[in-house]
């Protein structure tokens, strides 16, 4: 049996096992370990990236609806600036009569 971080392996022969054929096995499961380690931060890194592509289509999607927002207010805003004139007009047409 060897060890590694994740658990054990091992070989089950009907006869001894060799010194020399341990000693791969051990070499096999700690070369396993590193591997194993290096997919499971592939895996997370992989996770990390779809989230981040995710969070980018999502703010691109808010600044759309922002940049929407925006230009109806700038295109109302000359008729707010009108309306304001007028009733400023009208009272003072109202304070002069």
């Amino acid at each position: 049996m060897a060890s590694f971080s994740k658990g054990i392996m091992g070989v089950a022969p009907n006869e001894p096992v060799p010194l020399e054929t341990m000693r791969l096995l051990e070499r096999f499961a700690h070369v396993f370990d590193g591997t194993y380690i290096r997919f499971l931060d592939l895996q997370k890194a992989e996770a990390q990236a779809l989230k981040a592509q995710n969070d980018l289509i999502q703010i691109k999607v808010a600044r759309k609806k922002a940049e929407h927002a925006l230009l109806e207010l700038q295109a109302v805003q000359p008729q707010l600036i009108q309306s304001e004139k007028m009733a400023s007009l009208g009272a003072y047409c109202r304070d002069s009569a």
